[in-house]
């Protein structure tokens, strides 16, 4: 037995599946009724849970292969005359290719952007009709597009910052399906009524 080969087959395994699960929670629909999808006998949620334990698995096996391998790596960060040198300009492009990706994600940018808006757009168009348009009072403008980090606040903090009654906008949540507490993040609430977080942000800004 060598911890060394069943890491790495561990890690091979783990990412086969990994791939798998992403595409299927990727294409996991989105909406009230959309819990009864399946696919391959396994549930909406289900893919989920197997994407998160199996992410997590890829995540130990890798941090371990890499202590196992960590010979090789330093050995990639020296450079030609055989000196340790971390930013080598092979772990320089590592580093902007990771960077890129991660900010891209997080800000936002296209391509990145279309990945995670390409459902979204499209839920978003079809409940555009059903949002009841009733002015509020506010003391800020609520923003055209959902600011970074919207989904993690809490239904009750959006409403104080935009001068918006929390009872009333769950009432009128509640009217067009969409289950809320303030309480709870956008992020629960949109999870809580299978949608996504910039439905309920575009609900809201209907609701202005």
């Amino acid at each position: 037995m060598s911890l060394r080969k069943i890491t790495s087959l561990t890690a091979l395994l783990a990412l086969g599946v990994l791939v798998v699960s992403a595409i299927f929670s990727y294409l996991a629909p989105r909406g009230p009724g959309s819990s009864a999808w399946t696919a391959l006998g396994l549930g909406k949620h289900g893919w989920f849970s197997l994407h998160t334990n199996i992410g997590i698995l890829f995540l130990v096996v890798s941090i371990l292969h890499t202590i196992l391998n960590i010979k090789p790596v330093i050995a990639y960060l020296k450079n030609s005359d055989g000196k340790l040198r971390v930013f080598t300009r092979n772990f320089n492009i590592a580093l902007l290719l990771t960077v890129w990706v991660v900010a891209g994600s997080l800000f936002d940018w296209p391509p990145f952007s279309a990945v995670a808006n390409y459902k979204e757009g499209r839920g978003n168009r079809e409940r555009h009709h059903e949002v009841a348009v009733e002015p509020e009072p506010e003391t800020k403008a609520y923003p055209e597009k959902m600011p970074f980090l919207f989904s993690r606040r809490a239904l009750s903090g959006v409403c104080d910052e935009y001068g918006f009654d929390t009872e009333s906008i769950i009432r009128r949540l509640h009217n067009v399906g969409i289950h809320a507490d303030g309480k709870w993040s956008i992020k629960r609430i949109a999870e809580e009524n299978d949608t996504e977080s910039s439905t309920i942000f575009e609900a809201i800004r209907q609701m202005q």
